[in-house]
């Protein structure tokens, strides 16, 4: 799985439950319109854990845009509202992607005038690229042993 894949659940998720109400996330217009939400993947990381795996973290920004008032902001409830909103829907029971459910390991959020950022990241084990596997299938395998430390010989 990469992070194209799991910006793409997101935007179907959050588009899932806020029909109708625009998910920037390919093309970011300059001034969003309002409501809406855009999704913008900060950073990724990648590290080895062991031979053949490796551990991936994607940090996404969610950022919501509340219905404009009368003064061209929207209510800092509404604001609220959608972001814990978003921010329940990435954490139950993870985001569905690439075959797999993935939840949130970290989320910290912040709002200012007009609209609220919540800040989401993501980790996961995969198989390191380019790992030969030679079963044919997707990445190493545990292999079980048996091994008698008490054991005589006989």
């Amino acid at each position: 799985m990469d992070s194209n894949e799991l910006l793409g659940a997101i935007k179907a998720a959050v588009g899932q439950r806020f029909p109708g109400v625009p998910v920037h996330w390919e093309q970011i217009p300059q001034e969003p319109e309002r409501p809406s939400f855009v999704l913008e993947c900060q950073k990724e990381e990648l590290a080895d854990v062991s031979t053949g795996l490796v551990r991936k973290t994607v940090t996404v920004l969610v950022t919501c845009y509340a219905a404009a008032d009368g003064q061209g902001d929207g209510g800092w409830a509404d604001i609220g509202q959608r972001m814990e909103t978003v921010m329940g829907l990435l954490g139950a029971g993870g985001v569905r992607a690439g075959g797999r459910a993935v939840g949130i390991s970290t989320a910290k959020g912040s709002g200012v005038a007009g609209h609220a950022e919540g800040q989401a990241g993501f980790s996961w084990l995969d198989t390191q690229t380019g790992w030969p596997d030679p079963e044919g299938g997707t990445g190493p395998r545990m292999e079980r042993y048996q091994i008698d430390v008490n054991g005589k010989e006989g």
